[in-house]
């Protein structure tokens, strides 16, 4: 079935005519904030429609959202689940508002929803546009990597842990609520281009202050990821290291 996640009734038919036990939720909008409507259709207006849908076929089983770290206020520290919710970045704040919803519904319906919080996801097939694919090209292409001024440090989750993750918030033994995946370390640019160049042999030519600083830009966001050890026996297996290798 292929359908826009905006469509009400396409989705609640779906739901009707697969009867499903497990739904991993990770559809998402992209690109600038520009395409404001299409980043609220996806996360806020598709919340809604997913939710509907559970609701009209007495829907028992999970239902598996992936939501974000840039729900978060800013922070200093390690970011606990407890944390305020106050975004900077518009697919933060969508992300949110549709975190609010699945709350309410796992309040007021008895659905059994849990809310991933991803952090700074990488891997393979990761979008050409971002930081590690344009990175590791400019080391083996030899081209210049134009950088921000400022110092941003995120937390890098690879993409083999989160699947690992979701598998494991899908197993009906698996308590519900909302949960952090990440490293638990911070990185900031610097390190991850010494990693790519230590990796590849190649050296990475900077030229910072080539781009202006983004809202996603901060000095410190990474997670604390202790409630999914204890929830989920979630621990990342893959160092920082051993992701980009993969990559």
């Amino acid at each position: 079935h292929r359908l826009d996640i905006a469509d009400a009734a396409g989705i609640a038919q779906v739901v009707k005519d697969v009867q499903p036990d497990i739904i991993f939720h990770l559809a998402t909008a992209k690109g600038a904030d520009s395409a404001y409507r299409d980043f609220v259709q996806t996360s806020v207006l598709g919340a809604l429609n997913l939710i509907s849908a559970l609701r009209g076929c007495s829907f028992e089983g999970r239902l598996i959202v992936a939501g974000s770290s840039m729900e978060y206020a800013p922070c200093d520290h390690a970011i606990p689940e407890s944390h305020p919710i106050k975004p900077t970045t518009l697919h933060g704040t969508v992300k949110a508002a549709a975190g609010l919803l699945y709350s309410h519904a796992a309040l007021a319906y008895g659905l059994k929803i849990t809310q991933l919080r991803l952090f700074h996801l990488y891997g393979p097939w990761e979008s050409h546009h971002r930081f590690l694919p344009t990175a590791i090209h400019a080391a083996i292409s030899g081209l210049p990597l134009p950088l921000s001024a400022g110092i941003s440090r995120r937390d890098w989750v690879y993409v083999e842990d989160v699947v690992d993750a979701l598998l494991l918030a899908a197993s009906p033994s698996s308590p519900v609520g909302i949960v952090n995946i990440g490293s638990g370390v911070e990185c900031d640019n610097d390190e991850i281009i010494r990693a790519i160049e230590n990796i590849l042999g190649k050296p990475i030519t900077i030229v910072a202050g080539a781009i202006a600083q983004r809202a996603t830009d901060s000095e410190h966001r990474y997670a604390d990821i202790s409630l999914a050890g204890e929830l989920l026996g979630w621990h990342p297996r893959h160092s920082l290291r051993q992701g980009i290798e993969k990559t």
